[in-house]
């Protein structure tokens, strides 16, 4: 797919120089478009475009974070315009840099990265996690109707009846609101390996909360390449587990918002996820195995 002209244009308009050349790639969950480009002096950069409208305002919302933070733990920002029905944001193409699975390092830099996060003073405009949770924890609502969560067969509804009062006091001490800033989307695919040492892209969900959230998915990205993650000081990591094996469980049984493409490969990385956070709480709150498949 070739980059329509009106992208071609705002990137001459971001960057002040035609692409000479271009790929077109497939990655990440939203509507963006996402292209490869080469540019006339012999660098590369990477494209992210959108004209659907959620896909617009992730790459609106990414492009002000990465404006207004400019941290080394990010993508260097090269520019951003918009032209016609299109948005688009030019970025450092990190396309040569090491991709996890595997951690080479046992995430020891991931882990790293995210601390540095949650120490760098939040950028205005940043949606705040709300505190308490109007809708109950997540192991509460799976309480109040267990069946779409228990047809992913990772665990028993006899498991289910003796864990949840475990896990729902457990989840219930996550504390979600704060004055952190948080990337909000750790995973492995967005977080790559560089020089100057782990690098978290797509900051579209950038938030300001608790900085253990962070922290809490980077420790699960980790444990779910089957690797095991430094020892590191974490209060509440057992809350912070429960939440985010409740998050895992909850969300896969659900319908996923129409901003999102290839649903069913994201609903297979909320279960892959979910295996491993579930083996992760229960050893912490020493509550029997669940049943796996």
């Amino acid at each position: 797919m070739n980059p329509p002209a009106a992208v071609l244009a705002a990137i001459t308009t971001a960057i002040s120089v035609r692409p000479a050349s271009w790929l077109h790639v497939v990655a990440g969950h939203t509507h963006a478009h996402k292209w490869i480009v080469e540019l006339p002096d012999g660098r590369s950069a990477f494209v992210k475009a959108g004209t659907e409208a959620s896909a617009r305002a992730q790459i609106e919302r990414e492009a002000s974070t990465l404006e207004s933070v400019a941290a080394p733990y990010m993508p260097a920002l090269y520019g951003a315009a918009s032209v016609d029905e299109w948005s688009v944001l030019v970025l450092e193409d990190l396309s040569r840099a090491q991709w996890p699975p595997p951690y080479p390092d046992r995430g020891a830099a991931l882990l790293e990265t995210v601390m540095q996060v949650g120490a760098t003073a939040s950028p205005h405009g940043l949606r705040r996690r709300p505190e308490g949770r109007l809708l109950g924890t997540y192991w509460q609502r799976i309480a109040a109707d267990p069946e779409p969560v228990l047809a992913h067969g990772l665990f028993s509804a006899a498991w289910l009846e003796e864990a949840q009062p475990v896990l729902d006091a457990a989840e219930s001490l996550a504390r979600l609101a704060g004055d952190d800033l948080l990337h909000d989307d750790v995973w492995a695919s967005n977080v790559c390996y560089t020089g100057r040492g782990a690098i978290l892209i797509d900051w579209a969900s950038a938030s300001i909360g608790d900085r253990r959230i962070d922290l809490a998915y980077a420790l699960l990205s980790i444990r779910s390449s089957d690797t095991t993650p430094p020892t590191i000081d974490f209060p509440d990591e057992a809350a912070y587990a429960a939440l985010l094996a409740g998050a895992n469980a909850y969300q896969a049984a659900q319908p996923v918002d129409d901003s999102i493409q290839y649903h069913s490969v994201l609903r297979a990385g909320w279960l892959h996820d979910l295996g491993y956070a579930l083996d992760w709480v229960s050893e912490l709150l020493q509550l029997p195995p669940p049943r796996r498949r």
